[in-house]
């Protein structure tokens, strides 16, 4: 046996049949079976690698549509317990702080329109973001490699702030801001920047390192 719930988002269909133990979703899409997931599973490994599927899926689900990618977003958060909502949100903060880059702030504002303030900045670290691991390590490794990114939306997501928020708050009507703390930021950043090969003239001030 199985349960359904609809969900209407703007235009857009969804609907999700659960098992009754709770453990696997199937998520549809305009009566189309589009992907599913062990509940469980998931919520007990939230780590890097489930963070890259989730946004990697969102790509593949969504496209360039942001505004519909951070619906879908947040409809997986709500799935999860809220330990691994804050644990996606941490992941997300060591990602973009990890793009905090001189040199990649360099790249972004001659991409986008009218120029980069930090405000904007964060939301292009957003957007890489929504391109997926490949296209986010290939950046930070080479700034140039923006040039063939296919930019949309002026390379903003600005609603990608907010998915875990809004699935945090309505699952314990609390705030994720405070509850993710800076210890935990400090070693989510550590912990993504290992795997990170940024360029050598990417830092500020731009030097170049001795022979």
């Amino acid at each position: 046996m199985t349960g359904r719930r609809n969900v209407i988002s703007g235009c857009r269909f969804f609907c999700w049949i659960e098992s009754m133990d709770g453990r696997r979703v199937w998520s549809y899409q305009n009566d189309r079976k589009v992907r599913w997931f062990d509940t469980e599973r998931e919520r007990m490994n939230m780590n890097k690698d489930i963070f890259w599927q989730i946004m990697e899926e969102a790509k593949e689900q969504c496209g360039r549509d942001l505004g519909w990618m951070a619906d879908w977003l947040e409809r997986q958060l709500r799935g999860m317990q809220p330990e691994q909502i804050l644990k996606f949100y941490a992941i997300l903060c060591g990602y973009q702080e990890a793009a905090n880059k001189y040199g990649l702030w360099i790249a972004a504002d001659l991409l986008k329109d009218n120029g980069c303030s930090d405000e904007r900045f964060l939301y292009f670290r957003n957007w890489l973001i929504a391109q997926g691991k490949e296209r986010y390590l290939a950046a930070l490794k080479d700034p140039d490699s923006l040039a063939d990114a296919g930019r949309y939306d002026n390379g903003e997501f600005v609603s990608l702030n907010y998915v875990g928020y809004k699935a945090y708050q309505e699952l314990t009507g609390r705030d994720i801001y405070p509850d993710c703390t800076s210890e935990m930021r400090k070693e989510m950043l550590e912990e993504v920047s290992q795997e990170i090969p940024c360029h050598p003239l990417i830092e500020y001030p731009l030097e170049i390192p001795d022979a």
